[in-house]
Order: structure tokens, then sequence, then C-alpha cells
């Protein structure tokens, strides 16, 4: 008797038992990504994760049908220590949650770098304060939209062959002056060189801007943009589909620079991530 009961208990928990998310990691660095992963099950449809109530919904694999994901942004100035972590999702159509293990996030042990640059891009006088700021809110705009499509069809690539002169993450001081960290990579480029578009996607900015320069924003679609600043010449225009690999411009020297380069970065849900570590990701998840 016992025993049927404690076998009857075992299988109402199986049947009550809703499968959680698959992480690539519970532990992260800031500025880092961290891919989640969900296979539907019958009358279970994964919905999004909170993370410290930030809301990431889930979206369609694109090629596989019974496959969802989310990548979890961890923004560089994100608190260091854990994270709260919930599971939102469908059951038989009705909404439930749950609550998940925490994500840890530790420092990246990131480097300084100290840059000499015009003392006008520091140190801006209204008119240029005023024109960063219309900037800023025009790229928020930009970074902040999450369409459903996934675009490409290939692996991610690298935007050029170059020397890595500066990686994501390191502290900048401009003149002596803290200011921020850097965003994304740079490519050593002493004399104009094509700059190819990392993946597939719609050119949504072509425009000359006051630090980053003649800058070329392409969207790959749910929530993912890669961005390519301090151009010479642009090779596109805004509202243009592209395939990977198209030459979306030159390098240049133009914004706030110390000399002719590349720089590349990603944003994911509107954060700015290690673009080196989300591209090896999505190639492995998406194409796998």
């Amino acid at each position: 008797m016992m025993y049927r009961l404690f076998l009857l208990l075992v299988f109402g928990a199986l049947l009550g038992a809703v499968e959680t998310p698959l992480f690539s990691s519970t532990q992260v660095k800031n500025g880092e990504t961290i891919l989640v992963t969900h296979n539907a099950t019958d009358g279970v449809k994964p919905l999004a994760l909170y993370v410290d109530k930030k809301r990431l919904k889930f979206f369609n694999h694109p090629y596989k049908a019974s496959r969802y994901y989310l990548f979890i942004p961890i923004h560089y100035n994100s608190v260091i220590g854990r994270k709260k972590v919930e599971f939102e999702y469908l059951r038989n159509g009705k909404k439930a949650r749950k609550s998940l293990k925490p994500i840890q996030v530790i420092w990246g042990r990131y480097k300084k770098e100290k840059l000499s640059v015009d003392p006008r891009k520091i140190w801006l006088s209204e008119s240029d304060r005023k024109r960063v700021e219309k900037e800023y809110v025009a790229a928020q705009k930009i970074y902040n939209h999450e369409g459903l499509e996934y675009y490409p069809k290939k692996r991610f690539i690298e935007p050029m062959q170059s020397r890595l002169t500066s990686f994501y993450g390191n502290e900048r001081l401009f003149n002596n002056e803290r200011r921020g960290y850097h965003t994304g990579v740079d490519y050593r480029a002493k004399t104009p060189q094509p700059v190819k578009a990392a993946a597939s996607g719609k050119v949504v900015l072509v425009d000359n801007r006051f630090y980053a320069g003649n800058t070329v924003m392409v969207d790959h679609g749910q929530g993912i943009i890669s961005v390519y600043c301090h151009l010479s010449r642009f090779d596109v225009n805004k509202g243009d589909q592209i395939e990977r690999g198209t030459i979306v411009g030159l390098t240049g020297a133009t914004g706030r620079v110390t000399g002719p380069h590349l720089h590349f970065s990603m944003k994911l849900h509107g954060v700015s991530v290690n673009p080196l570590k989300l591209m090896k990701q999505l190639n492995g998840y998406m194409l796998q």
C-alpha cells in the first residue's frame, strides 16, 4: 500500500513538473551574455525570464519550431553579485511563474587605457552637448527595437581581418579624465579598408555622430544590432536590406579618435555587450 502511494506521488510530481530553461552558464562577467534555451513540450510554452524584475522574452528559434531562446545581457555597470531569476510560461493556456537558480555576476577584471584626443571632444560646448543628447535619444530608439524576425542565415563574421588594438570593457581615460568604458573592440586600420557587415540585416542608421563619427548600424532582428564607427566613407543607405559580407563603408578617423581604426560593437536589447562573445554564442546555437 505504501509503495503504491509512493508511486502515485512520484508520478503526480512528474506530471506536474515543468521543464526549466537551460542556461549556458549561471556565472557571467559584467558586459557579457548568457544564452538561455528551452524545448517546448506539450502544453507548455516559455514566455519570458524576469532577471531582477526586468522582463526578457523568449524568441522562437528561426529554424527549429519547437525551440525557444533568449539572451540575458549583463550591463557593464551591473551590480556585482547574485541576480534573481523567474521563469514565466504558459501551461495549458494558463500563465504561471516559477523561481530559478540565481545567476552570479562577477567582475571582468578589465584593463585601463589612457588616450589623448582633441579637448573639444572631452569638454563640450553647449551646442555640442545638445547634439550629443539628441544623438543619444535617437540611438536609444534604434537599440530598443526588437523585431520578431531573425535575419541572419549564416554565421556572424568579424567585420575585418586586422589586429585588435583595444578590447571590450577597457576603462577609458581621455586626456586623464575617466570617460566610461570601451563598448566594443577596435581593429587597426592605418589606411582606408573595407568594412563588412557581420551578418545579414537591415541598415537602420547611416549618419555622422559627434563621438562615433561616420556610423552605420545594422539591425539583425530580435534585439541584436551591430555598429560600425569612425568610417571615412559610407557604402550603404538607411533602409537597405544587406547580406553578410556587404561592404558598409571604409575605415577612417572621424569622431573622437586617436587615429584611424574601426570601432565595432553590438547592442543586445539596448545593452552594449562583448561583441565577440555574443557572435560566438549566436553561431554556436542558431546554426548548430
